[in-house]
């Protein structure tokens, strides 16, 4: 969860949001969507106080329904860390997203077994990067594939080179990883992943520098499109950046002062 899960608080620091769906996926009682939202920071948040940047999010959620067709249960995917650097103005915080116009891209289950196959063959990434092994990861992606993570800031890694750098950097940052699913779905050609990745950072992520303290557990949604050799061509990986900056002791919120050095002077007989 995160902070714009709790209207109040939401629609006061960013009274002209707007948001507008991407994309959905349908499967009995589960729709997972991708989302995006824009607006202003008009109020304040945190401590710091309103800056009248332009904000915004792309963000996924996976929705569990009740037989009355209401929501029994959500899990969201946003980076916070990325829009708190957004709000403070800071050079490469996450471009504003723009809100499309059109209808969002539907994709039903069909129910079929090729639809388990689908979820099985997502389900294999988790052991391919639970190897500690960057050549492994980059041997499962077509040499054309293309990948795109929400927090990174940046557009989607296309082709081997960029991948093979990409790869690369993030083993240099969690060398250790290890990955577990918790949920799978295939949909309509799309395998959909809810996995969680425990590790340490040893390596810089970004603008991060190493903290070499570990990660328990950070939640991670994934949607990927095959090739017809079983590769990933296309890729979309969904994180908050910031529930990893929790446990690494990164996470410093907007106006926190450090702490003030007192330093006893003795007394004088």
């Amino acid at each position: 969860m995160h902070f714009c899960d709790l209207p109040p608080q939401c629609f006061d620091t960013f009274a002209d949001a707007r948001s507008a769906p991407l994309r959905a996926w349908s499967k009995g009682n589960v729709v997972i969507s991708e989302n995006a939202w824009a607006g202003t920071m008009t109020g304040g948040f945190m401590g710091m106080k309103a800056t009248g940047k332009p904000v915004g999010q792309v963000s996924a959620h996976v929705v569990w329904f009740d037989d009355d067709g209401l929501v029994k249960e959500m899990h969201e995917y946003a980076d916070d860390a990325g829009l708190m650097a957004q709000m403070a103005g800071k050079k490469g915080a996450p471009p504003v997203p723009m809100l499309p116009t059109n209808s969002p891209e539907m994709h039903l289950a069909k129910g079929t077994p090729e639809d388990d196959k689908l979820a099985d063959w997502a389900k294999d990434i988790d052991t391919t990067f639970s190897k500690d092994d960057p050549k492994a990861a980059l041997a499962a992606m077509s040499d054309d594939g293309d990948y795109w993570v929400n927090f990174s800031g940046m557009p989607a890694m296309k082709g081997k080179k960029e991948n093979e750098k990409g790869l690369t950097a993030w083993f240099k940052a969690f060398p250790d990883q290890k990955w577990s699913n918790t949920n799978a779905w295939g949909i309509d050609g799309f395998g959909i992943l809810e996995r969680t990745m425990s590790g340490t950072q040893k390596g810089a992520l970004g603008p991060l520098p190493a903290s070499n303290k570990p990660v328990d557990g950070w939640h991670w949604l994934e949607i990927v499109q095959p090739t017809a050799d079983g590769k990933v061509q296309h890729g979309w990986g969904f994180a908050n950046l910031m529930e990893m900056m929790k446990e690494t002791g990164a996470l410093k919120p907007p106006g926190e002062k450090p702490v003030a050095k007192v330093t006893a002077t003795p007394k004088k007989n």
